[in-house]
């Protein structure tokens, strides 16, 4: 009341001044041009930016975890299938077994089949910056002498080649079986290798065999 009614005693160029130094005062404390607006969006700006930034990061990181975890199935996959083609164990009676079903299945005549001892494997250190592709395999191998015609001896080689593991012919010669030129028989005589892991490695670093 007393405010009301000292201000209703004031003049009016008093009061005018008056309401201009109100104006000033809330001016000066209360106005906002915007500044601290524009300084909160920017702010927030900002933390979007960031946020977008690590998003697209971690949607690469989880691209690449994927890829990873692909790449290691289809390596598994495939030493699936090494395993397969060359395994731990390949024993002569195996690989002789193989050579006689596939004469037996192609018409071919087999005159000998012996084995050819390799040398015993010995354990050894490996250096795995030096490893030769000798170094992981073994070798069972076979004598071979068979007859038929030519077209049973394609026959038995085609065979051989749909084995699951794999086989390989060398060292062979290929001649008639006789001085009859109306007679088509072949002679082959040759060495047929299979292959098996190699047991004589030793790892490294544990030293297991």
């Amino acid at each position: 009341m007393k405010l009301l009614k000292l201000i209703a005693g004031l003049s009016i160029g008093r009061i005018f001044i008056l309401a201009f130094l109100a104006t000033v005062a809330y001016f000066i404390v209360y106005f906002d041009n915007g500044s601290q607006l524009e300084s909160q969006i920017a702010t927030i700006s900002t933390q979007v930016d960031f946020e977008t930034t690590r998003r697209i990061e971690v949607n690469k990181i989880i691209k690449k975890e994927e890829e990873m975890r692909g790449n290691l199935l289809q390596l598994a996959r495939n030493l699936e299938v090494v395993k397969s083609k060359i395994p731990n164990e390949f024993k002569d009676t195996q690989m002789s077994g193989i050579l006689n079903n596939a004469s037996a299945s192609s018409g071919v005549n087999l005159l000998d089949l012996s084995t050819v001892q390799s040398a015993p494997a010995t354990a050894k250190q490996i250096d795995p910056n030096s490893i030769r592709p000798e170094d992981l395999i073994e070798e069972v191998r076979f004598n071979i002498t068979l007859t038929g015609t030519y077209e049973s001896f394609l026959k038995f080689l085609d065979v051989l080649t749909k084995e699951d593991k794999v086989l390989k012919v060398r060292n062979f010669v290929i001649e008639k079986n006789s001085t009859d030129i109306d007679d088509d028989m072949i002679r082959f005589k040759g060495e047929v290798v299979g292959f098996k892991q190699s047991a004589a490695l030793i790892n490294p670093a544990s030293g297991v065999k």
